[in-house]
């Protein structure tokens, strides 16, 4: 991806942004912007979880990380900001930014506190929707005299870390030089960070999940801590949980079938009957070590469960190891989130980047299906139980 793909339209350098007021006779103002082909929703996770020791800034981490790599995962614990709270710049620097504005799914603005109370800078990110569930990032950084009236005030501590002795004397350099090099080395680590956020952002396969439910933990995430691949879907059941807890636990072959696109799945040998239409009462003792039968497979191992709540597979073939993580989350008395989470580790590698080029779009065609002839079995059952007479 080139440089050129986070250089800002005339129109977005133009256009006047909320931070602006923060630094208003800037020396130095730089806007970069990138497409996301995906929604500002999803975008946004990765944007409020920023800051050093957070889930890092997603560009270069020896530099501004502290050589620790930034987070290729949503961290729950840091998907909350509000005003005032402070996002450290660097590991063991005291230069922090803090959080001027923040209007959740759209704007994060953080500020540059300079000693006496002003600001050395401003950093807005601004999430556009665009057409067909595309979004658009548009950042822009402003730098004022502050900064460099601290940099010039301000002397190397022992321990400092290497990027503020660079910041420090680029920010001491004549102003010639400091516009044409400052302005190359932000453009540098910021579409590395624009990039970085593309990847991952994109990189998240999401159908019917919220912000909240793609960050959370679930049981199984452990199992594989570093996936290749994660996908988490969701889909709201006007069912209780345990009128959809039999459908998965009589799940595979020869048993209650998979409720996806029962035509494909015998197709290729994954099933051998039609998905079932009611509960089994044989197939519904489901415990650990058991292994749910799927054709062309070692099976599905259960390795974690607790009924009603949740079930996590744990699914090796050859060096391949994914999880199903299946959740339920009631909203109400009548209706439950049916959570799904696939993670994958699959070895790097030209053979594996075809295997999931592949697998990816199947998966995103099966697993809805599946959602839905789940819960609409589930809200069958769900019916029956309101309608039947009283006793």
């Amino acid at each position: 991806m080139a440089f050129t793909s986070c250089r800002a339209t005339r129109a977005e350098r133009a256009q006047p942004m909320a931070g602006d007021a923060l630094v208003e006779d800037p020396v130095l103002t730089l806007t970069h912007a990138i497409d996301l082909s995906v929604s500002p929703a999803r975008a946004w996770p990765w944007l409020v979880q920023m800051g050093a020791g957070r889930g890092g800034w997603y560009s270069w981490d020896r530099l501004d990380n502290g050589g620790r790599p930034s987070a290729d995962r949503l961290v729950p614990e840091h998907q909350r900001v509000a005003p005032g709270d402070v996002l450290p710049a660097i590991p063991g620097a005291t230069d922090v930014f803090r959080v001027a504005r923040v209007e959740p799914g759209r704007e994060l603005i953080l500020a540059w506190p300079a000693p006496d109370g002003g600001q050395r800078g401003s950093w807005e990110f601004l999430l556009l929707p665009a057409a067909r569930g595309r979004s658009r990032v548009v950042v822009r950084a402003r730098l004022g005299a502050r900064a460099l009236a601290a940099a010039r005030e301000g002397t190397a501590g022992p321990g400092e870390p290497v990027a503020s002795r660079i910041e420090r004397a680029v920010l001491r350099l004549p102003l010639v030089l400091l516009r044409p090099l400052g302005a190359l080395g932000h453009r540098v680590m910021q579409a590395r960070q624009l990039r970085g956020i593309k990847r991952r952002a994109e990189r998240d396969v999401r159908w019917g999940a919220t912000g909240d439910e793609l960050a959370r933990a679930m049981p199984g995430d452990g199992v594989v801590p570093t996936p290749s691949h994660h996908a988490t879907w969701a889909v709201t059941v006007r069912a209780r949980p345990e009128e959809i807890w039999p459908w998965l636990v009589q799940m595979g072959k020869g048993r209650g079938g998979l409720y996806s696109i029962d035509w494909l799945d015998r197709l290729f040998g994954f099933l051998d009957a039609p998905s079932a239409d009611r509960v089994l009462p044989e197939w519904q003792g489901l415990a650990p070590g058991d292994v749910i039968p799927v054709g062309r497979t070692r099976g599905w191992p259960v390795h974690a469960m607790d009924p009603r709540r949740t079930l996590v597979l744990r699914i090796a073939e050859d060096d391949i190891l994914v999880t199903q993580s299946w959740g339920l989350y009631p909203l109400d008395a009548e209706t439950t989130r049916l959570v799904l989470r696939v993670r994958a580790a699959v070895p790097a590698g030209p053979r594996s980047a075809v295997l999931l080029a592949l697998l990816v779009p199947q998966e995103q065609v099966m697993v809805r299906a599946q959602l839905r002839g789940i819960r609409r079995r589930a809200e069958t059952l769900a019916r029956a139980r309101v309608t039947a007479p009283a006793l």
